[in-house]
Parts: structure tokens; C-alpha cells; sequence
């Protein structure tokens, strides 16, 4: 019987898997050329890791739209896709399941896949997504929803080479400190931490909306 627990980088693939002192995989952690549908990876752990943390498979060579449903990692903290080739929106479901309470997710990256587009969907805003990281999405476009207001535990958020324009929900001004952010097109002064972590660059976001 393979042990996944055990399995380390092998040929073309880098990486690991950890288990938890029960042998449960919580982690799971593979760069490289794979390719293949990002659908079939979903669906074949889906119910078979349920305790499932983290999950990394960035540069891959993955296609295909998101998975629309991730009730069926209830424990899924973080999800890292970035590099692949995905397609399609950000699933409006994610925020209806974090609603009730089904997932738990507060990490997720899948920049530089240029064919993701948008609108961002307005129901993210029951996530308690901390770090949001979707640069180089060249084909996101629209506005950020306002009631994105509610996302009050967002730490980053970078969507730099993106479409999105408008501005920045009015909430999200008090919570930054530290230093210029020179990204808004309007000129206006903006504290913000010093390593930029929430980066706008090359956005047609203008500044923050009126409260």
C-alpha cells in the first residue's frame, strides 16, 4: 500500500505531503510539470482528505475553471494555484459555503493565470479570506463589490496587471498604517505598509469610495 504520508520530491515533481498523528494528509505541496484538469485534481480528493489544510500546486500546467464547490474540504485554510492556465470566474459559491459555515478558507493566490476573469463576486464577502493574492489576472475586470466591506480581516490583497477599476471599499481605509502607497490614480495619499501588500499597480482603481 502507497504511503502518502511518506512521499517526498520525485522526478519531475517537487514537493511533499504531510499527515496529521492519525495518518489524515493536511498538506499537500507539488511543483512541477503535471498538467492535467484542475476539476479531476478537486474532484478526486474531494471527501477522500477531509481534513485537508493546505494545498500548493502552483506552475503546473493545470487547466480549467475552478472547482464551484469546497464543501467538500471543510478544514481548507489555504489554497495556492498561481502559474497554471485557469479559466473562467471565481466561484460565487466559495462565498455562500463560507456563509454557512462549510469552509474555512482564508488564503488564496492564483495570479498570473490570464485568462480568469472576472467580475469579483459580491458574495466573497462572507470569506474570511485574510490574503488575497490575484496579480497578473490580466482578464479580471469590473468593480470591487461594495459589500466587500464586510471582508474586515483582509490583510493582502494584490490584484496589480488586472482590469479592475473603481474604487476600494470606504471600510478598508482606517485598518492600513505605515507608509505612501503610490498606486492610486487620483494622487491621493494613502498610509500603507511599507512592502505594499496591498498592490494595485497598473489597476484603474482611483481611490477609496465615498462612506
Amino acid at each position: 500500500v502507497f504511503d502518502y504520508c511518506t512521499w517526498k520530491s520525485q522526478g519531475l515533481l517537487d514537493g511533499h505531503i504531510s499527515c496529521d498523528d492519525e495518518g489524515y494528509i493536511t498538506e499537500i505541496q507539488i511543483l512541477g510539470s503535471l498538467k492535467g484538469s484542475v476539476a479531476d485534481v478537486f474532484n478526486t480528493m474531494a471527501g477522500n482528505v477531509p481534513k485537508l489544510n493546505r494545498l500548493v500546486m502552483e506552475y503546473m500546467g493545470l487547466y480549467g475553471s475552478l472547482p464551484s464547490s469546497l464543501a467538500g474540504f471543510p478544514e481548507l485554510a489555504a489554497v495556492f494555484l498561481s502559474g497554471n492556465d485557469l479559466y473562467g470566474t471565481l466561484p460565487a459559491l466559495w462565498g455562500e459555503e463560507a456563509r454557512l459555515g462549510l469552509t474555512k478558507l482564508v488564503t488564496f493566490s492564483a495570479g498570473n493565470n490570464p485568462s480568469l476573469v472576472g467580475p469579483l463576486p459580491s458574495t466573497w464577502q462572507h470569506m474570511k479570506l485574510e490574503y488575497l493574492l490575484l496579480s497578473e489576472d490580466g482578464a479580471l475586470e469590473g468593480t470591487i463589490p461594495r459589500s466587500w466591506n464586510n471582508m474586515k480581516e483582509l490583510k493582502v490583497f494584490q490584484i496589480y496587471g488586472s482590469k479592475l477599476s473603481g474604487c476600494l471599499p470606504a471600510q478598508w481605509k482606517g485598518r492600513v498604517a505605515g507608509t505612501t502607497w503610490k498606486y492610486l490614480k487620483s494622487g491621493e495619499t494613502v498610509p500603507m505598509p511599507p512592502t505594499d501588500p496591498w498592490d494595485l499597480s497598473g489597476t484603474s482603481i482611483t481611490g477609496f469610495c465615498a462612506a
